[in-house]
């Protein structure tokens, strides 16, 4: 990607992150990016296309980034937890550096609310992502069923559901507090697991 576009689409986000979509103007995208007005327009024909392309950029590309981050296979599904929640801590740090906010949380979840207001058809692309995190956590509740390491009368399904309900649930949560903790998800995370082992 060239890197003025790359620029302006991080800025906008930042933007996204703290104000909303009718509040920023292009004069401001233009400050935060120190380009011109023909250099945004050059990359995007409008503010409405600068939005539509950071939706796609921060939700379904970076998505898949932090998938491949914290959604690791590893042998056992106790490990996959440790290693989600050591993923989770690093992308909050990494993005609490990157904006320069302190509840990142509460940030993306408004980001998130904007795109759902701006685009009613965001939705369909963003239950995708919520989709595959699901049937990984699927994939490994199966692995450890076979190896014996929880209880083969568990569903599947249901199981991996809760394992996404409790990170998605923790951070909503968390919009109104601090941001979520990773001691405290590591810790919702194994009491769950303990009620499901064998």
């Amino acid at each position: 990607m060239n890197e003025n576009k790359e620029l302006i689409l991080l800025e906008t986000f930042k933007l996204l992150m703290t104000r909303s979509f009718d509040s920023i103007t292009v004069c401001d995208i233009e400050h935060a990016t120190g380009l011109s007005r023909g250099a945004l327009f050059y990359h995007f024909r409008n503010k409405e296309d600068i939005f539509r392309q950071v939706l796609d950029y921060y939700t379904v590309i970076m998505h898949r980034l932090d998938f491949g981050a914290r959604y690791v296979e590893t042998d056992t599904l106790y490990d996959c937890i440790h290693n989600f929640v050591k993923a989770a801590r690093k992308l909050v740090k990494n993005g609490k550096s990157l904006l320069g906010i302190e509840n990142v949380e509460r940030a993306y979840f408004r980001f998130l609310l904007q795109a759902v207001k701006q685009y009613p058809d965001f939705c369909k692309k963003f239950t995708q992502s919520y989709d595959e995190q699901t049937r990984f956590w699927e994939k490994m509740v199966r692995k450890a069923q076979a190896g014996g390491e929880v209880r083969a009368g568990i569903d599947p399904l249901e199981t991996a559901k809760h394992f996404r309900y409790i990170y998605v649930g923790m951070s909503l949560e968390k919009t109104l507090d601090s941001g979520i903790d990773s001691r405290e998800l590591l810790h919702a995370m194994m009491a769950y697991y303990d009620v499901i082992k064998a």
